[in-house]
């Protein structure tokens, strides 16, 4: 697949140019800094708008307080943070200055005001710190200011004496936008240079100084390329930032492909539908490598009539090849898909062993958040064991694991080994506590955030398959205990329909309860008499007893899979 851009100005036209002094801050983003390019050893002052992003600090009361680290060369992602300040939920930690309308400031230096314990104090002169990294939080840590898409913020450093150009207006956050509608685009450079603006190729607007500012008018739909150039002198070299808009058009409703559920649909091994159920939102777009991360008019997803569904069809994929991928929704929220039978973490693979994850695809750049991955034509595990007889359900002698606790190497594959073990104790029944996507990767797993997901940390799919292949083989069933009652924060079924300012699900939400119905409840609590949910639970079953052959199903908290309110009366919960 390739990104078919569209080509020349498409009728680009010019309200107004305007050329603006020294900026430091633009309007719409989440951090600001001022000096624009802050270096490592310079003052510099971080301004964070409480009302972008996430929004969920919006209208919280002082005092708020930074959770922030650094990103340098040693690093082992880019969201491995390093030399955190502070403590979570206390007051030791970074308090941010209150400017008011939802306003915070902080000024540092940041090579000594990170590792501030460190004899001599700082961040160590051979290492090269690359960005600083930030959460905002009320005092107990129960209120977290993040991205719109709930992944941490950062904000570049800049090598001294070099030139660095920026792309203030758009921000990320912006770019989607109406035929017919004007923005003002705003451009900077850390020096005195010579600027332009190109859109699809074209040269709109030059300007020499340390900034830009031009309004530009989008008189159809399409994509437009935004391109900031700076030089310094004839000859020299040339530093570029780069965006993309898209101007949506009006789109007709398209039904669903017949047959078509949420997540990948396997039309054969170069071919897939992808589909999201994604109901009150306007628009929504599939983001990866094949448009660089960022929304294109190709890969804008078709919408049902009813406005519930999003869809796409993509073609001439390689057989075989992991793909990367995520949603665009309503142009800010970037989310993996819900459906997803893999994904890729950006803050706990990195601590995955490749010894229990061999080459596990390297989280890709130029997005954030959690990535699901599709592998059309993907090759099929070859079950050995396939005339297993399930044991007597009256004669079970079922024995419960927990893949982390039960080996120190916390693999399906040494789980393996203890088989023999377990059959000469009489087990003929496998409990496998829950092994699907949960936050971290340290977890008894009753944090769930993709249900048909294996979590990674215990191994590959494969490695779990081979685990309930040989259990077969020795005449042992395995039961998976699943959790039905509730999803964690990372799961995209909570991020899509969010109420940030009370921190819970919305009340539109299709698939949770605003508050709990019950006393019992941890994380978000499913609406269980919710066609979404019910359609979810289905699917959960039929995966896992299809595709990994387990025998059965251990449901957690299985009590709780109700809408009789029972909140503050446990006596009520007891009958």
């Amino acid at each position: 697949m390739t990104s078919r851009v569209l080509k020349g100005l498409l009728g680009l036209g010019v309200l107004g140019m305007v050329l603006v002094g020294t900026v430091s801050t633009a309007t719409g983003q989440v951090l600001r800094s001022s000096p624009r390019f802050p270096t490592d050893t310079s003052l510099v002052t971080i301004v964070y708008d409480a009302s972008q992003g996430n929004g969920a600090l919006a209208g919280v009361a002082p005092p708020i307080y930074a959770h922030t680290g650094v990103i340098t060369n040693l690093s082992t992602s880019p969201t491995d943070w390093k030399y955190v300040r502070g403590s979570w939920g206390t007051t030791n930690a970074p308090l941010m200055t209150s400017l008011g309308n939802n306003l915070y400031s902080i000024s540092y230096v940041p090579r000594t005001f990170y590792n501030a314990t460190a004899n001599p104090p700082g961040v160590p002169a051979a290492e090269t710190i690359r960005s600083l990294a930030f959460v905002f939080r009320n005092t107990a840590g129960t209120i977290v200011g993040r991205a719109a898409d709930g992944s941490d913020l950062y904000l570049p450093l800049y090598a001294a004496g070099q030139l660095h150009t920026a792309i203030l207006n758009p921000s990320g956050n912006n770019s989607i936008v109406q035929p017919g509608s004007n923005l003002t685009f705003v451009g900077a450079a850390s020096q005195v240079c010579s600027l332009s603006l190109r859109v699809n190729g074209a040269v709109v607007a030059t300007a020499v100084g340390d900034s830009l500012g031009y309004v530009l008018q989008f008189p159809q739909a399409g994509n437009y390329d935004l391109i900031l150039e700076a030089q310094v002198a004839s000859g020299s070299p040339i530093v570029r930032d780069t965006t993309r808009l898209v101007a949506l058009g009006n789109q007709a409703a398209q039904p669903l492909p017949p047959g078509t559920v949420e997540g990948v649909n396997y039309i054969n091994d170069s071919t897939v539908v992808l589909a999201l159920y994604a109901p009150l939102k306007q628009h929504a777009f599939v983001l990866g490598p094949f448009n660089d991360w960022s929304p294109d008019g190709t890969y804008r997803m078709n919408r049902t009539a009813d406005s519930a569904w999003y869809w796409l069809r993509l073609e001439g994929l390689t057989p075989g090849q992991e793909i990367p991928y995520q949603y665009l929704v309503n142009g800010s929220q970037r989310v993996a898909d819900p459906f997803a039978i893999k994904i890729l973490d950006p803050s706990n693979d990195r601590f995955i062993p490749a010894t229990t994850y061999p080459n596990l695809l390297t989280y890709p750049t130029g997005t954030s958040g959690i990535v699901s991955v599709m592998q059309p034509g993907a090759p099929a595990y070859a079950w050995q064991n396939t005339g297993f007889q399930r044991p007597d359900p009256r004669k079970l002698v079922t024995y419960e694991l927990h893949v982390r606790d039960f080996v120190g190497s916390r693999r399906y594959k040494h789980v393996m080994d203890s088989l023999g073990y377990l059959q000469s104790l009489g087990v003929n029944c496998l409990s496998l506590m829950p092994v699907n996507e949960f936050e971290g990767n340290d977890s008894w797993g009753y944090n769930p955030s993709f249900h048909l997901a294996a979590d990674k940390a215990y191994g590959t799919e494969n490695d779990l398959k081979a685990l309930i292949d040989s259990c077969h083989g020795r005449g042992i069933a395995v039961v998976l205990d699943v959790v039905m009652n509730h999803a964690f924060g990372q799961s995209p079924l909570a991020q899509l329909w969010w109420d940030a300012a009370n921190n819970r699900p919305a009340a539109n939400s299709p698939y949770f309860n605003p508050v709990p119905k019950h006393d019992f409840n941890v994380g978000n609590d499913f609406n269980h008499e919710s066609p979404a949910t019910r359609r979810l639970l289905n699917r959960v079953v039929r995966h896992w007893l299809m595709e990994y052959r387990v025998d059965g199903y251990r449901f957690d908290l299985s009590k709780g899979f109700t809408q009789t309110n029972t909140l503050g009366n446990t006596g009520a919960w007891g009958n």
